[in-house]
């Protein structure tokens, strides 16, 4: 998951046995953060959040 700025705030294992079942999976996980995927160092997708945090609710959950 990523915070408003774009830098990384958690890094989550995902087990899947192909990029269809871990992009399903990546995006079950999106909330109020986007969550880019990953297999290693390969890039796959980001999923923004339909809702993205507002800069206040950002400042006020630092």
């Amino acid at each position: 998951m990523l915070n408003a700025g774009g830098g990384g705030v958690l890094n989550t294992p995902i087990s899947a046995s192909d990029d269809s079942e871990a992009t399903d999976k990546a995006r079950a996980l999106v909330d109020r953060h986007a969550v880019d995927l990953w297999d290693g160092m390969r890039f796959i997708d980001r999923f923004e959040p339909p809702h993205p945090l507002t800069r206040t609710e950002t400042i006020a959950a630092s």
